[in-house]
């Protein structure tokens, strides 16, 4: 459809995009959040932690704007060289995930 306002044409149809990283700390409710946000069952919801290993994209299409979203593993502080890497290979996953 298109508007008129003070002699200026304007289409109101351009689809709009936006990316969401959701993130936070292990079994914050990350997962749940994004199932309660598209109305859908699409990330597994535990009580265990790390139950989201893998950055888990979903989309919801609401006027013109598509939402993208990635539910992401939980973040936890590094305590060695060990845990560092695996934090990075998550962070590496989760950007993968959005290109």
């Amino acid at each position: 459809s298109t508007s008129i306002n003070n002699n200026n044409v304007t289409s109101t149809n351009q689809k709009r995009r936006l990316d969401i990283a959701i993130v936070g700390a292990p079994n914050s409710g990350k997962s749940q959040f994004l199932n309660t946000v598209t109305n859908t069952i699409i990330s597994a919801v535990s009580r265990k932690r790390h139950t989201t290993r893998n950055g888990i994209l979903a989309t919801h299409t609401r006027d013109n704007a598509q939402l993208v979203f990635i539910d992401t593993p939980g973040f936890v502080q590094c305590k060695s060289k060990k845990d560092e890497g695996m934090l990075s290979e998550l962070v590496k996953g989760a950007r993968a995930g959005m290109d």
